[in-house]
């Protein structure tokens, strides 16, 4: 468990030596949570791998987003985590997913391909 942590605050450390535009948490089980972003004009982005949930409404209203690439360490998306994302075309999303939220692609109007990746 301790080891677990110890790569999870390393992932945090690295992110924000690299300045990405997102925010995270480190959760009671050790998880590295995807939270938000708070920069709504970025219009595509992978999510680095070492997030394994993207929290509810992370990238709500990012009315500029285009694209976006979930990595296969990721298990979980939130409820609402990408609503009112007008303008998202693309979706990547990796087949080791094992919960969707209600109403994670709601109001995204634009959406036209949502690809699940075969291992």
């Amino acid at each position: 468990m301790k080891q677990q942590y110890d790569r999870a605050k390393k992932a945090i450390a690295k992110a924000d030596m690299l300045g990405l535009p997102i925010d995270y948490k480190l959760a009671p089980n050790n998880e590295v949570v995807l939270i938000g972003t708070a920069d709504t004009s970025i219009t595509e982005y992978a999510i680095p791998n070492f997030i394994t949930r993207i929290d509810k409404e992370a990238f709500r209203e990012c009315r500029n987003l285009k694209s976006i690439e979930v990595p296969d360490s990721v298990r979980e998306i939130q409820s609402c985590a990408f609503e009112e994302c007008h303008s998202l075309e693309r979706v990547s999303l990796p087949n080791g997913l094992k919960k969707i939220g209600y109403k994670v692609f709601y109001g995204c109007c634009a959406l036209n391909e949502i690809r699940i990746r075969i291992r």
